[in-house]
């Protein structure tokens, strides 16, 4: 296991101001997710519970003095719960972060697919889809979450209903921020599910550049934003021949252009608005942006489970509809 010396750097989280707090985060996972690791499998998390326990020291503190309380993105709730790598109160945006290099990566047991850990790479948040930019839309809510039994990385839960009682989103009290072996938090989210066509990567620079400015994507260094070459172009499926979005997929069965399109689902976190171009039909110069995770039904998993297998965004009047008139549902991201 490495000397991890951001423990240092990030001791005082106390002094941070509460805005700053999911970004400070957010920094950190960034730099710690591409340091190699002699046992991946079993120090992926491990090797960063000491800055955690620090850093939900400080989100109990901030709860205490209701500054945290009734804020976080989680609608449960939670304070400093702390899950496989994201904070419960924070989660949604934490939700969206995105594989940052190229190299080929290994996807890692016993940790959920919403976390960061769960892929053996560097991991980033763009600039634009920030955990602390507040744009988090009301159709997406963590109702509970679920402690299930992790055997052989595959999580099993015993009762394939929703919970009817309160929301078990507490941990255990002995090593809440730890990783461990054979337990697996399962997120039971109440959002929307839209079908998508997914395609192959942009070929060129301006492509990507100008799916990167429909989603109001900010180029902040290389491997960011549009400079991204893992991005591939979305369609809907209402309307395969238009480009209506891009989606980096972290998974790996899906890192092949050589793949046929495939269906897969897009489940709404959050909803901004960008200005608008010229062809797309936006009187009022502006049109809405859903920032997206890229899931499949898991296959002999409980019931309305899904994992997920990529990150993105997504524009145009086919997929406003659609979310517009979907229906709310409950699923429970594996």
């Amino acid at each position: 296991m490495p000397d991890f010396r951001l423990r240092d750097e990030f001791s005082a989280f106390h002094e941070i101001p509460h805005s700053d707090l999911l970004s400070v985060w957010a920094s950190i996972v960034e730099s710690y997710s591409g340091l190699k690791l002699t046992r991946p499998g079993q120090d992926r998390l491990v090797a960063l519970s000491g800055v955690a326990d620090e850093f939900g020291r400080t989100l109990e503190l901030r709860e205490e003095e209701e500054l945290v309380g009734g804020h976080g993105q989680g609608s449960v709730g939670g304070g400093s719960v702390y899950l496989a790598g994201l904070w419960l109160p924070l989660i949604l945006g934490l939700l969206l972060w995105e594989k940052a290099g190229e190299e080929p990566h290994e996807r890692l047991p016993a940790i959920p697919s919403y976390s960061w850990a769960s892929v053996y790479t560097r991991v980033q948040w763009s600039s634009r889809i920030n955990p602390c930019n507040g744009n988090v839309d009301g159709d997406c809510k963590v109702v509970n979450v679920l402690y299930a039994q992790s055997r052989e990385g595959v999580a099993s839960i015993d009762d394939p209903s929703f919970a009817n009682g309160p929301p078990d989103y507490r941990p255990p009290k002995d090593g809440a921020r730890k990783a461990s072996a054979n337990r697996f938090p399962v997120l039971c989210l109440r959002t929307k599910l839209q079908p998508v066509i997914l395609g192959n990567r942009f070929q060129t620079q301006d492509d990507r550049d100008l799916a990167a400015r429909l989603t109001e994507q900010i180029k902040s260094g290389p491997g960011r934003g549009s400079y991204n070459p893992n991005r591939r172009k979305v369609a809907s499926y209402l309307d395969r021949e238009h480009v209506a979005g891009w989606a980096s997929l972290e998974h790996p069965e899906f890192q092949s252009d050589d793949q046929p399109s495939r269906v897969i689902f897009a489940l709404q976190i959050s909803k901004n608005f960008a200005k608008s171009a010229p062809g797309l039909g936006h009187r009022m110069g502006v049109h809405a942006v859903f920032y997206v995770l890229f899931v499949r039904r898991v296959e002999g998993g409980p019931i309305d489970s899904y994992e997920r297998i990529g990150v993105g965004a997504l524009f145009g009047k086919d997929f406003e509809k659609q979310f517009q008139t979907a229906v709310t549902r409950e699923i429970r991201l594996l």
